[in-house]
C-alpha cells in the first residue's frame, strides 16, 4: 500500500492501478482493521473480497489479473502504473529514469525485510538495456576489429610502426565522423549511428594501407633519388623522401577516383526514406573525404618525419628474435637432461660383439 501511494513526483506517475485501494476501501467499509493483525485474516478477508465484487466489477477483475494465489493464499500480485514519459525518448534519459526507480525500489526493500521482495519491469526499461547491450558490443566489435587490423597490417607491411600509422589513421577519420554526427549533425548515437562508424571503419583503414604499402614496397628504391641538395648528407631523409614520392605517384590518382566513385555511392544512399540509408550515405559522404585527406596528407608528412628505414625490418628482427630465444630454451633444456645424474638416463651406445650387433 505504501509502495502504491507514497510514489515520488520524480517518478512521473499519472496514473496507477493498485487492488490494494479497493482492498482497504472494503475493510473500511466491513470497519475491519487495515492493515490486518495476521496472514491468516488477510487471506479470509481477501477471498470475501473477491466473492462479494460482482463478476462484472471492473476492481474484481483487476484484482483477480493482479494477484497469483496458490493453496488459498496471495504468493506475489502486480501493481500497475502509467508514467507520463516519452516512449520515444533517447535510451540513455531511459536509463537515467530508470534508475529512479531502481533507488526507489531499493529503498522500500531495504525498509520492508519480510515483504519478499519488489521487482520492477517496464517495456522501456527493455529498450534501454537492449540499446545499451548494442552500444556495448560495438564498442567491443569496433575493437576487436582495429586490433585484428593492426595485427595484420603489421604482418602484411612487415612493420609494426607502419600499422601503427594506419591505426592512427583510422581512428582520426572516425572521430571526424563521430564529431560531425554529434556536433555538427546533432544526431543522438543510436544504432543506425553505430552500424554507420563499424561500415565506416573499412572505409577509414583503405586509402591510408594503401600509401603505406606503396612506400613499403621494394619498387619504391628503383626509381631515381632526389636531387634536392640539402638531402645530400641525410640518407634516411633521402630514403623516406623517395619512397613517399613512389607512394604519391603510384597510389595518389587511385585514391582521388576512388574516393569520388564512393562519395557518389553515399550521395544516392543518402536520398533514399529509409532512415538507415539515408543516414549510412551520409556518415560515407563524410567519411570518405576524410580519410582520402588523412592518407594524402598527415599521414605522407608523418612518414617523411619518422618514417621506418625497411618495411621488413621490423617484423622480421622480432620473429628471429623469438625464434633464437625458443631454440636456445630448447637446447638448454635438451643439454640438462642429458647431464649424468639426471632423471632420464642416457642410452648405450651400440657395440659390436663376436657374433653380431649387441644392445
Amino acid at each position: 500500500y505504501t509502495f502504491c501511494m507514497e510514489l515520488p513526483a520524480e517518478l512521473r506517475v499519472s496514473s496507477r492501478s493498485c487492488w490494494i485501494e479497493d482492498f482497504r476501501s472494503f475493510l473500511i467499509q466491513k470497519q475491519e482493521r487495515f492493515p490486518t493483525s495476521s496472514a491468516s485474516t488477510f487471506d479470509g478477508l481477501l477471498r470475501d473480497f473477491l466473492a462479494e465484487q460482482s463478476p462484472g466489477d471492473a476492481r474484481t477483475q483487476t484484482a483477480k489479473a493482479f494477484l497469483w494465489q496458490s493453496g488459498g493464499s496471495v504468493k506475489a500480485c502486480v501493481l500497475s502504473f502509467q508514467a507520463d514519459v516519452d516512449s520515444r525518448l533517447d535510451p540513455s534519459a531511459l536509463r537515467l529514469y530508470k534508475a529512479k526507480w531502481d533507488a526507489y525500489v531499493e529503498q522500500l526493500n531495504g525498509a520492508c525485510q519480510d515483504c519478499g521482495g519488489v521487482v520492477h519491469s517496464s517495456e522501456l526499461w527493455v529498450k534501454a538495456q537492449s540499446h545499451w547491450s548494442f552500444m556495448r558490443g560495438s564498442a567491443v566489435t569496433l575493437g576487436v576489429a582495429l586490433i585484428l587490423a593492426c595485427l595484420i597490417l603489421s604482418v602484411s607491411l612487415k612493420s609494426l610502426l607502419l600499422s601503427i600509422y594506419a591505426l592512427v589513421s583510422a581512428l582520426s577519420t572516425l572521430c571526424g565522423l563521430a564529431f560531425f554526427m554529434v556536433v555538427l549533425a546533432g544526431w543522438s548515437m543510436g544504432e543506425v549511428q553505430v552500424i554507420a562508424l563499424l561500415i565506416g571503419t573499412g572505409c577509414a583503414l583503405n586509402y591510408s594501407v594503401y600509401v603505406l604499402h606503396a612506400y613499403a614496397s621494394d619498387q619504391a628504391m628503383l626509381e631515381p633519388p632526389p636531387l634536392a641538395p640539402s638531402l645530400t648528407a641525410d640518407p634516411l631523409g633521402a630514403m623516406r623522401l623517395q619512397r613517399v614520392g613512389h607512394a604519391l605517384r603510384a597510389v595518389g590518382s587511385a585514391t582521388l577516383v576512388g574516393s569520388v566513385a564512393r562519395f557518389g555511392c553515399g550521395f544516392c544512399l543518402a536520398l533514399c526514406g529509409l532512415t538507415l540509408f539515408r543516414d549510412v550515405g551520409i556518415s560515407i559522404m563524410i567519411i570518405i573525404p576524410l580519410a582520402a585527406l588523412a592518407a594524402l596528407v598527415p599521414l605522407p608528412a608523418a612518414l617523411l618525419m619518422s618514417g621506418p628505414e625497411r618495411g621488413s625490418k621490423c617484423i622480421e628482427q622480432l620473429l628471429w628474435d623469438l625464434f633464437q630465444k625458443v631454440c636456445r630454451k630448447r637446447s638448454r633444456r635438451e643439454d640438462g637432461s642429458m647431464q649424468p645424474g639426471s632423471d632420464k638416463e642416457r642410452s648405450p651406445e651400440p657395440t659390436r660383439g663376436g657374433k653380431g650387433l649387441i644392445l
